[in-house]
């Protein structure tokens, strides 16, 4: 890992915020997000040399941030190189594969489960910064353009294994008897997402490879059935209902308690609905929104969009989770496909986003009310209402309530 140039300073007083003072002069977070536009990362001799030195001494030309609500300097006991899990990776990436709630931090005893998998992996293992989980690092890729993988183990814990785009909050504190060498792994990789990947991620993970190759192929065709498809929706103007702001929609629940700015002007926190999966909420980082893209993301289950479909996932008329949803669920149309489910959406984003009654709904959700009511539209199969069916479905829109679907 010390022959890539991936490197950068982390500390557990800070969470998972990277250090970069070569680049910002100072050791506040740095920004190393995919669009950023300095790189952060350094080689491996620059940012040892600085975690090796006394943090104080550090302050004194790279000041660190101030501690909440004061004025005094926020220094920490230790600086630690940590390496970051590039968004555009080496190939074969420099993967970890996170163990969490595996170990006994006072015995260092792991389940047998865990203690196999290592074994099988036979590469570097730390022990994770809380004492009670396990860092292995490999030189593989996840299948299908995952980029992370989170299943639960059978014994107890669970297993995460990420190959890009991600902090490594490093310790460095190495297990007896494993390697000091990161090998190549990629056949051992597919084989544990054979065995934890559940049947919902293995129907996603299809579903994006099918979705790939039809885009290559609609991309050589004339595309004339989408055509038809979207001839009206295209004819008219995009629906308020597709912009709404992000932050109106997820600044609730335990998110909204815990969240914290990060980089980019974004927002990380526990997940608004399902809340934390493997941690504290005050701790957890399983959802995030980007208010400049106006969209969100949840790690545990890999699914993301706008805010309309985040409103499916918290609107409980609606029966959505979120590990229904596929990563891409704008681009892919994933709820405009589900006509009925579009309609619940828009119309509890209306009692509660403070839209406008007579504000135009999304074409899908007319034709759920279509289906709803039984209104006859001239082509069912390709969803073209036509125009008066169109302005029938709007009133009956208007007069309906979430509660009537």
């Amino acid at each position: 890992m010390k022959d890539f140039d991936h490197w950068a300073l982390w500390s557990p007083e800070f969470g998972k915020q990277i250090i970069a003072p070569w680049v910002t002069g100072h050791c506040y977070p740095a920004s190393w997000g995919e669009q950023a536009t300095e790189r952060p990362e350094t080689e491996f001799r620059k940012a040892k040399m600085l975690a090796d030195l006394p943090p104080r001494e550090v302050h004194q030309s790279y000041p660190f941030p101030p501690k909440d609500g004061s004025n005094e300097p926020h220094i920490p006991d230790r600086l630690i190189p940590t390496f970051l899990l590039l968004h555009d990776p080496p190939e074969p990436p420099v993967m970890q594969v996170d163990f969490d709630d595996v170990r006994d931090a006072e015995t260092g005893r792991v389940t047998e489960e865990v203690r196999e998998i290592v074994d099988r992996l036979d590469a570097f293992t730390e022990i994770s910064q809380s004492g009670e989980g396990l860092h292995v690092f490999v030189r593989a890729e996840l299948p299908g353009g995952l980029g992370k993988f989170i299943a639960d183990l059978d014994e107890a814990g669970a297993i995460e294994m990420y190959d890009h785009g991600r902090i490594v909050g490093a310790t460095w504190e190495h297990v007896d008897g494993t390697p000091t060498t990161v090998p190549e792994r990629q056949d051992v990789v597919e084989e544990l997402i054979e065995t934890y990947e559940s049947e919902q991620q293995r129907d996603r993970r299809e579903r994006r490879a099918a979705k790939s190759d039809a885009d290559s192929w609609e991309s050589n065709t004339s595309g004339i059935e989408a055509a038809i498809r979207n001839r009206e929706t295209e004819s008219s103007d995009r629906s308020p209902y597709f912009d709404i702001d992000i932050r109106s929609v997820a600044d609730t629940g335990e998110f909204r308690r815990y969240r914290s700015e990060a980089p980019g002007d974004q927002w990380q926190g526990p997940h608004p609905d399902h809340g934390p999966i493997h941690s504290a909420p005050g701790e957890c980082t399983n959802f995030g929104i980007d208010p400049t893209a106006n969209t969100w993301f949840c790690f545990a289950h890999e699914s993301g969009g706008r805010a309309i479909e985040l409103a499916a996932v918290l609107a409980d008329e609606v029966d959505v989770c979120c590990r229904d949803l596929p990563s891409n669920a704008a681009q892919s149309g994933w709820l405009g496909d589900r006509p009925l489910e579009m309609l619940k959406t828009c119309l509890w984003l209306r009692d509660r986003a403070g839209i406008d009654d007579e504000t135009k709904p999304p074409h899908a959700a007319l034709l759920g009310v279509s289906d709803l009511q039984d209104v006859h539209v001239r082509d069912r199969d390709q969803g073209i209402l036509g125009e008066r069916n169109a302005e029938l479905c709007q009133l009956l829109f208007d007069e309906l309530s979430v509660d009537d679907v």
